[in-house]
């Protein structure tokens, strides 16, 4: 079974020789799992069906499924194709925001770095899972309507 540890006492008791953590759920519930789990706190991990005992519930972490993967790490991935797409679209943006401000002689502001800046943003929140790319009518020529 699937739980979230919110938080839990920072010290680790002790019972019949074996240590325990008194552990905080995301529901308010307290559960006593086997083991110091302070290093769990804020994850989410799976257990073994919680027993009652007396006034405590009692649980195991289940070693036997995988560690749940957080939600910053369930992405759904784009095709290279897309990547490339959103890549070009974020340059020219960039090229609009921030062109360079160069007189006639070609004496000013190169605004590379800048440019740079923005499109790294956007690539890494594209990849992060932050930016989705919905299927839709492409964007008029750097309109409004461009999605960053």
């Amino acid at each position: 079974m699937e739980i979230k540890i919110e938080s839990g006492t920072l010290q680790v008791s002790q019972k019949s020789g074996k240590t325990y953590t008194n552990c905080k759920l995301s529901d308010g519930s307290w559960l006593n799992i086997w083991g110091d789990q302070k290093e769990n706190f804020g994850k989410t991990v799976n257990v073994m069906e919680p027993q009652q005992f007396g006034k405590s519930k009692w649980a195991n972490i289940d070693k036997t499924k995988p560690e749940p993967k957080p939600e910053s790490e369930k992405k759904s991935g784009i095709t290279k194709q897309e990547y490339l797409n959103w890549m070009e679209e974020v340059w020219a943006r960039a090229m609009k925001l921030e062109p360079d401000k160069k007189d006639e002689m070609g004496n000013g502001d190169c605004c590379a770095n800048a440019r740079a800046a923005l499109i790294n943003t956007a690539m890494i929140a594209l990849t992060n899972g932050k930016i989705i790319i919905e299927d839709e009518e492409p964007p008029d020529e750097l309109g409004d309507d461009v999605p960053f």
